[in-house]
């Protein structure tokens, strides 16, 4: 970890009415160097010197899930299937996912992206400031290219729904131990650390040189 702070609390004084605590002032906190020269704070967590960013769920896999249709397609595909691969390498192949999506696509389901929330919200406007008026051909066409289509976005978001649903298949097979095993080789935080351990672990554990 890196010595770089992070907000500090206060736990000692928290308000016994909401159970809220407040955050201890900068200039209150002393600053400590470790062994290797880095700069911590007393009283503070400390953040990663690699940061990975966890990726959002897109709104179709949202809405895939929130109306069963990747719990059902799974069911399924289980009562299809009497055994598959072990839970840590199971993976399916790009025809049962194109199953998949031609089952998905014939389903009742719909959904809005935060992009068409802020299309309609810009044609409000618009239409309020008398700019919509003449306009007209180019909004559609913009909504044209932002509007969800359902087999389009299986594709384009292949990658998190066949994990998703990778996951949900193998649940049915080696229930919750096996969720972790097949996650684990998809893991963002575990391919990251993997790569660190690989090229930059040695120069992130270097002792910070002193200043002249």
């Amino acid at each position: 970890p890196s010595g770089r702070c992070i907000q500090r609390l206060d736990y000692s004084h928290r308000d016994e009415s909401t159970g809220q605590v407040t955050a201890v002032a900068d200039s209150l906190t002393k600053a400590f160097k470790t062994k290797g020269g880095r700069l911590v704070y007393d009283g503070h967590g400390v953040t990663p010197d690699v940061d990975v960013k966890p990726e959002e769920a897109s709104q179709v896999l949202a809405a895939l899930v929130q109306h069963w249709i990747i719990f059902n397609w799974a069911t399924d595909y289980h009562s299809k299937h009497k055994s598959i691969d072990s839970a840590d390498v199971y993976r399916l192949t790009d025809a049962e996912y194109n199953d998949f999506v031609n089952y998905a696509k014939n389903q009742k389901f719909e959904y809005e992206t935060g992009t068409e929330q802020l299309y309609a919200e810009l044609k409000k406007v618009a239409k309020d400031e008398k700019y919509y008026e003449g306009a007209e051909k180019e909004f559609e066409q913009l909504f044209t290219r932002i509007e969800p289509r359902k087999e389009a976005d299986l594709i384009k978001f292949k990658t998190q729904i066949k994990e998703y649903l990778e996951n949900e298949i193998v649940g049915r097979y080696y229930l919750q131990r096996g969720r972790a095993q097949n996650a684990l080789p998809v893991d963002h935080c575990i391919l990251k650390s993997k790569d660190v351990f690989a090229s930059g672990y040695s120069d992130i554990l270097k002792p910070v040189a002193p200043k002249k």
